[in-house]
């Protein structure tokens, strides 16, 4: 121990008119008290003085002593000079140094307690220069520190050679410039509690994770985010740190460069974007994924969110994905921009999927290139069901070949949902296959689709089996000016239900000679009810189809052009066409003679702008062959 000096060091004694005290008695008791406590002549506290002291000529001494006293001076005659209750020694001790903080109503206390509000590595003797080895001070102060609640300051790069462990009550507080420097990079630093940091990076060369959920940034792993730099590690370490939690990823604006795909391999991950197209994934490189979320069948990966950002290829590609989605749960995709992959979604054994406002764009030169793939698979295990797209949309190039929007697969078709999906400069808007699904292809919904400037089909359902359900309401089609045949709808070899309802047929360019509403060839049990036509070629269209209903329809021709036939049935077999308006066409409806069994009944057709208005030419028909029967109207 080592004594401080008593204010004032050799301290000088005065009377009242300001004459040196000589001879004089200074006394030094424990504080508020008549016990004596002894001072002494030097700092090593050896010498001790005597108790009073007797004041010298100049009315002076030395008093070396520890912690507090009583003093109280008396003249050489022994009349009191002064009592002071309480007089601090300056020792070396912060626990003895009073801290005012200054302000109204504000309590003081020691220079310790202050300092003790923040506790450092540097405390426990880290040098923080990133050279020296400081694994035993940080393990000093973990132990130090053991459960009790405390923010443990890095003041600057840290660098260790062992694992740590950072208590449950310990967060970490990095300052600018400060991280933990791995030694081999295989050191594991276990963190329980979310670090107070910046946006710089905080582990480097080493294997971070943490028991606790939490929202992490790229840069504290090593993102640099200037659109060049690779960032791929820091996103794997990132991931790697939330493995065992779950948590979020958090973007800021800008370019994240990544020269191959981001992996996302376990639970409960969210990455989130500042906004589309404000925060970037720029995959760099030719043919590389943007994002790949691989489960098994026995173990779906679960609980995955991605939503405000942008996944963009620097080359557009000709044989990779921007999401790849392989035995997942519960993915959640939102407010997304995915370009320049060949197929920006690619989907399979992904089950319970939500996309809100998630598009896919591409503008290469490559041809096939498919905005949304959902591939059924070859079993049951490989179903998206209970997945549902809404306000997605895909975009294509124009002059390429082979371009879907959204595509349907594989064995297992059933419960997916399409809701206010678009299309554009797409050869198919949507493409459902379905000759590998004949169990798993029911309940299959697109509502209010919009499928624009497509060139071959808007809509393609082919070999739908006899249990299958697949229903389109509202929303509209419209064919791009090709100069070659088209269909809004095209139905190939449909057994199963097909329902068409409250949807509007378009070919509002220069088409429209070669553009059908709804195109059926070997088709059957299909209804097409309350639908619009405007101005094609011809609006339905049925070839060797039946046991259908077109019912209630409006037929809109002659502006800007009239139909050639509103509704044609060839070789049809028990269709009726009822209740629907005709108006502006060559036809009306129009049955030919390899049909049976089908109906014209209350129809109305104007008698002004249909030239010929009612056909049926087919055996056995519901209502004379020229409508004259069967409350047709306009006969």
């Amino acid at each position: 121990m080592s004594g401080s000096l008593i204010p004032n060091a050799k301290q000088q004694f005065l009377d009242a008119n300001g004459n040196p005290l000589a001879g004089g008695f200074v006394y030094y008791y424990i504080p508020s008290t008549t016990t004596f406590k002894n001072t002494y002549q030097d700092a090593a506290l050896t010498i001790l003085n005597t108790n009073p002291i007797i004041l010298d000529s100049a009315g002076e001494c030395i008093a070396y002593g520890v912690d507090s006293y009583r003093q109280v001076v008396n003249d050489v005659n022994g009349n009191l000079i002064w009592d002071q209750p309480t007089i601090a020694a300056f020792t070396n001790s912060s626990a003895n140094v009073i801290y005012s903080p200054g302000f109204s109503g504000s309590v003081s206390r020691t220079v310790q307690s202050k300092l003790q509000e923040w506790v450092s590595i540097k405390d426990f003797g880290a040098a923080c220069d990133g050279t020296t080895n400081d694994t035993a001070a940080v393990q000093a102060a973990i132990t130090s520190l053991g459960s009790t609640a405390e923010t443990l300051l890095i003041p600057g790069p840290t660098k260790i050679n062992a694992n740590l462990t950072f208590g449950t009550n310990t967060q970490l507080f990095f300052q600018q410039g400060a991280f933990i420097l791995g030694t081999a990079g295989t050191e594991v630093i276990t963190v329980s509690k979310e670090p107070l940091a910046g946006l710089g990076q905080i582990f480097s060369n080493c294997a971070p994770i943490t028991t606790t959920g939490m929202t992490v940034f790229p840069e504290w792993f090593g993102a640099v985010k200037n659109g060049s730099t690779n960032d791929q590690g820091a996103f794997t370490l990132a991931i790697a740190f939330l493995r065992n939690t779950g948590g979020l990823i958090q973007l800021q604006a800008g370019n994240y460069a990544i020269t191959s795909a981001v992996d996302i391999p376990y639970n409960k991950i969210t990455i989130q974007g500042a906004g589309n197209n404000i925060s970037y994934l720029k995959v760099i490189g030719t043919n590389i994924g943007g994002i790949t979320i691989t489960g098994t069948t026995g173990t779906h990966i679960a609980n995955i969110t991605l939503r405000d950002f942008s996944v963009i290829s620097t080359t557009p590609g000709s044989s990779n994905n921007g999401i790849y989605l392989t035995y997942t749960a519960f993915a959640i995709l939102a407010r997304m921009q995915i370009q320049d992959f060949i197929v920006g979604v690619y989907m399979k054994g992904a089950t319970n999927t939500q996309f809100d406002t998630v598009g896919a764009t591409y503008t290469g030169t490559s041809n096939n290139f498919f905005g949304f793939n959902i591939y059924g698979g070859t079993s049951a295990a490989d179903a998206n069901s209970s997945s549902n797209l809404r306000f997605c949309y895909a975009s294509g190039m124009p002059g390429l070949t082979g371009q879907i929007g959204f595509r349907m697969s594989g064995i297992y078709m059933s419960d997916v949902q399409f809701d206010s999906c678009e299309t554009a400069v797409t050869n198919y808007g949507f493409y459902f296959d379905y000759h590998l699904a004949p169990d798993f292809n029911v309940d299959v919904m697109i509502r209010n689709p919009i499928v624009d400037q497509y060139t071959v089909q808007g809509i393609f359902i082919d070999r739908l089996a006899s249990n299958g359900i697949c229903s389109i309401s509202g929303g509209y089609t419209n064919p791009a000016n090709t100069g070659a045949a088209t269909d809004n709808i095209y139905m190939n070899s449909c057994a199963g239900s097909v329902n068409i309802s409250d949807h509007q047929f378009d070919s509002l360019g220069t088409n429209y000679p070669y553009t059908n509403g709804v195109n059926m060839l070997s088709s059957s049990d299909f209804t097409i009810a309350n639908c619009i036509f405007n101005g094609l070629n011809k609006g339905v269209r049925s070839t060797s189809s039946g046991y259908g209903k077109i019912i209630g329809n409006s037929f809109h021709g002659g502006n800007p052009h009239a139909f050639t036939t509103c509704v044609e049935i060839i070789g049809g077999s028990r269709i009726m066409v009822t209740g629907n308006s005709l108006d502006g066409a060559t036809q009306g409806v129009a049955i030919d003679n390899t049909s049976t069994n089908c109906g014209i009944v209350a129809n109305v057709a104007n008698v002004a702008t249909v030239a010929t208005r009612y056909i049926n030419n087919g055996s056995t028909p519901v209502g004379a062959a020229d409508g004259s029967t069967g409350l047709n109207s306009g006969v």
